[in-house]
Protein backbone atom coordinates (compact mmCIF):
# COMPACT_ATOMS: atom_id res chain seq x y z
CA UNK A 1 0.00 0.00 0.00
CA UNK A 2 1.21 3.48 -0.83
CA UNK A 3 -0.35 6.64 0.60
CA UNK A 4 0.70 10.05 -0.63
CA UNK A 5 -1.11 13.30 0.00
CA UNK A 6 -4.73 12.45 -0.80
CA UNK A 7 -4.11 9.39 -2.98
CA UNK A 8 -3.94 5.74 -1.95
CA UNK A 9 -2.57 2.99 -4.17
CA UNK A 10 -3.26 -0.63 -3.29
CA UNK A 11 -2.21 -3.78 -5.12
CA UNK A 12 -4.08 -6.94 -4.20
CA UNK A 13 -2.92 -9.87 -6.35
CA UNK A 14 -3.75 -8.85 -9.91
CA UNK A 15 -5.82 -5.77 -9.01
CA UNK A 16 -4.39 -2.28 -8.66
CA UNK A 17 -6.67 0.34 -7.16
CA UNK A 18 -5.93 4.05 -6.97
CA UNK A 19 -8.26 6.11 -4.75
CA UNK A 20 -8.21 9.85 -4.37
CA UNK A 21 -10.07 11.82 -1.70
CA UNK A 22 -11.26 14.15 -4.46
CA UNK A 23 -13.60 11.37 -5.64
CA UNK A 24 -11.64 9.60 -8.36
CA UNK A 25 -11.03 5.83 -8.36
CA UNK A 26 -9.09 3.86 -10.96
CA UNK A 27 -9.20 0.07 -10.76
CA UNK A 28 -7.13 -2.11 -13.09
CA UNK A 29 -7.32 -5.87 -13.39
CA UNK A 30 -3.90 -6.89 -14.66
CA UNK A 31 -5.05 -10.42 -15.56
CA UNK A 32 -7.96 -9.22 -17.73
CA UNK A 33 -6.10 -6.13 -18.98
CA UNK A 34 -9.14 -4.05 -18.05
CA UNK A 35 -9.40 -0.77 -16.15
CA UNK A 36 -12.35 1.22 -14.87
CA UNK A 37 -12.39 4.87 -13.90
CA UNK A 38 -15.09 6.09 -11.52
CA UNK A 39 -15.77 9.63 -10.40
CA UNK A 40 -18.26 10.88 -7.84
CA UNK A 41 -21.40 12.79 -8.74
CA UNK A 42 -19.64 16.04 -7.85
CA UNK A 43 -17.96 15.79 -11.27
CA UNK A 44 -21.28 15.55 -13.15
CA UNK A 45 -20.94 17.70 -16.28
CA UNK A 46 -17.50 18.90 -15.18
CA UNK A 47 -15.23 16.45 -16.96
CA UNK A 48 -13.84 16.42 -20.46
CA UNK A 49 -11.52 14.33 -22.57
CA UNK A 50 -11.34 10.77 -23.75
CA UNK A 51 -13.85 9.52 -21.16
CA UNK A 52 -16.51 12.00 -22.21
CA UNK A 53 -18.03 14.80 -20.17
CA UNK A 54 -20.16 12.81 -17.71
CA UNK A 55 -23.52 14.42 -18.40
CA UNK A 56 -25.39 11.35 -19.76
CA UNK A 57 -25.74 12.98 -23.20
CA UNK A 58 -24.11 10.84 -25.89
CA UNK A 59 -24.41 13.61 -28.47
CA UNK A 60 -21.63 15.70 -26.90
CA UNK A 61 -19.32 13.00 -25.53
CA UNK A 62 -16.84 13.66 -28.34
CA UNK A 63 -16.31 17.29 -27.45
CA UNK A 64 -12.80 18.31 -28.45
CA UNK A 65 -10.49 20.27 -26.18
CA UNK A 66 -11.56 23.49 -27.98
CA UNK A 67 -15.22 22.90 -27.00
CA UNK A 68 -16.42 21.83 -30.45
CA UNK A 69 -18.19 18.50 -30.98
CA UNK A 70 -16.93 16.13 -33.66
CA UNK A 71 -17.95 12.74 -35.01
CA UNK A 72 -14.41 12.00 -36.19
CA UNK A 73 -12.72 9.76 -33.58
CA UNK A 74 -9.08 10.38 -34.60
CA UNK A 75 -9.70 14.14 -34.67
CA UNK A 76 -11.31 13.94 -31.22
CA UNK A 77 -8.42 11.91 -29.77
CA UNK A 78 -5.77 14.21 -31.29
CA UNK A 79 -7.45 17.27 -29.78
CA UNK A 80 -6.74 15.89 -26.28
CA UNK A 81 -3.14 14.93 -27.04
CA UNK A 82 -0.61 16.45 -24.66
CA UNK A 83 3.11 16.74 -25.14
CA UNK A 84 5.10 16.38 -28.32
CA UNK A 85 6.37 12.82 -27.87
CA UNK A 86 3.24 11.11 -29.22
CA UNK A 87 2.76 12.85 -32.53
CA UNK A 88 2.01 9.67 -34.50
CA UNK A 89 -1.52 9.61 -35.85
CA UNK A 90 -1.35 6.02 -37.01
CA UNK A 91 -3.82 3.53 -35.65
CA UNK A 92 -1.81 0.43 -34.78
CA UNK A 93 -4.81 -1.53 -33.47
CA UNK A 94 -5.71 -4.77 -35.21
CA UNK A 95 -8.45 -4.27 -37.78
CA UNK A 96 -9.63 -7.75 -38.68
CA UNK A 97 -12.45 -9.18 -40.75
CA UNK A 98 -15.39 -9.19 -38.33
CA UNK A 99 -17.64 -11.44 -40.44
CA UNK A 100 -19.36 -13.65 -37.83
CA UNK A 101 -19.60 -16.56 -40.28
CA UNK A 102 -15.81 -16.96 -40.37
CA UNK A 103 -14.56 -19.93 -38.36
CA UNK A 104 -11.91 -17.74 -36.70
CA UNK A 105 -14.66 -15.50 -35.27
CA UNK A 106 -16.90 -18.32 -34.05
CA UNK A 107 -16.00 -18.02 -30.35
CA UNK A 108 -16.60 -14.26 -30.27
CA UNK A 109 -19.85 -14.55 -32.21
CA UNK A 110 -21.14 -17.26 -29.89
CA UNK A 111 -20.55 -15.03 -26.85
CA UNK A 112 -21.57 -11.60 -28.13
CA UNK A 113 -23.98 -12.15 -31.04
CA UNK A 114 -25.92 -15.31 -30.18
CA UNK A 115 -29.09 -14.62 -28.19
CA UNK A 116 -28.62 -18.04 -26.52
CA UNK A 117 -25.35 -16.77 -25.03
CA UNK A 118 -24.93 -16.63 -21.26
CA UNK A 119 -24.32 -12.91 -21.77
CA UNK A 120 -27.55 -12.19 -23.68
CA UNK A 121 -29.25 -10.83 -20.53
CA UNK A 122 -27.03 -7.78 -20.87
CA UNK A 123 -27.26 -7.21 -24.64
CA UNK A 124 -29.74 -4.34 -24.25
CA UNK A 125 -27.66 -2.57 -21.57
CA UNK A 126 -24.13 -2.86 -22.99
CA UNK A 127 -23.28 -2.67 -26.70
CA UNK A 128 -22.59 -6.28 -27.64
CA UNK A 129 -21.47 -5.37 -31.18
CA UNK A 130 -18.63 -3.20 -29.90
CA UNK A 131 -17.43 -6.03 -27.66
CA UNK A 132 -17.77 -8.55 -30.52
CA UNK A 133 -15.48 -6.38 -32.65
CA UNK A 134 -13.04 -5.97 -29.74
CA UNK A 135 -13.03 -9.73 -29.28
CA UNK A 136 -12.31 -10.42 -32.95
CA UNK A 137 -9.60 -7.75 -33.10
CA UNK A 138 -8.07 -9.06 -29.87
CA UNK A 139 -7.67 -12.64 -31.12
CA UNK A 140 -6.98 -12.22 -34.83
CA UNK A 141 -3.38 -12.96 -35.58
CA UNK A 142 -2.90 -14.96 -32.40
CA UNK A 143 -1.49 -18.39 -33.04
CA UNK A 144 -1.79 -20.64 -30.02
CA UNK A 145 -5.01 -21.84 -28.51
CA UNK A 146 -3.84 -20.52 -25.14
CA UNK A 147 -3.38 -16.99 -26.51
CA UNK A 148 -6.79 -17.05 -28.20
CA UNK A 149 -8.45 -18.41 -25.07
CA UNK A 150 -6.86 -15.67 -22.92
CA UNK A 151 -7.92 -12.98 -25.42
CA UNK A 152 -11.53 -14.17 -25.42
CA UNK A 153 -11.54 -14.36 -21.62
CA UNK A 154 -10.11 -10.84 -21.29
CA UNK A 155 -12.81 -9.33 -23.49
CA UNK A 156 -15.61 -11.37 -21.91
CA UNK A 157 -14.46 -10.29 -18.45
CA UNK A 158 -14.42 -6.66 -19.58
CA UNK A 159 -17.99 -7.10 -20.86
CA UNK A 160 -19.03 -8.62 -17.52
CA UNK A 161 -17.58 -5.59 -15.72
CA UNK A 162 -19.55 -3.21 -17.96
CA UNK A 163 -22.71 -5.23 -17.32
CA UNK A 164 -22.04 -5.11 -13.58
CA UNK A 165 -21.94 -1.30 -13.86
CA UNK A 166 -25.47 -1.59 -15.29
CA UNK A 167 -26.59 -3.87 -12.41
CA UNK A 168 -26.62 -6.99 -14.60
CA UNK A 169 -24.58 -9.71 -12.92
CA UNK A 170 -23.13 -12.33 -15.24
CA UNK A 171 -21.15 -15.42 -14.35
CA UNK A 172 -17.72 -15.80 -15.93
CA UNK A 173 -17.57 -18.09 -18.92
CA UNK A 174 -17.07 -21.67 -17.77
CA UNK A 175 -13.47 -21.89 -18.93
CA UNK A 176 -12.56 -18.31 -17.96
CA UNK A 177 -13.24 -18.48 -14.21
Amino acid sequence: MCIRDRTTIIRDNGIIRVDNTNGVTVRCNLHSEYCTVNVTGWYFGKTGGLFGNYNYEKKDDMTKSNGRVTKNLPEFARSWQVGRKCLSHDNDANQCNTDPTLLANEKCAKIFLDFRSEFSRCFTQVDRNAFYKMCVNQICGLITGTEIHQGVCNISNAYREQCKQQDVMLKPLKDCA
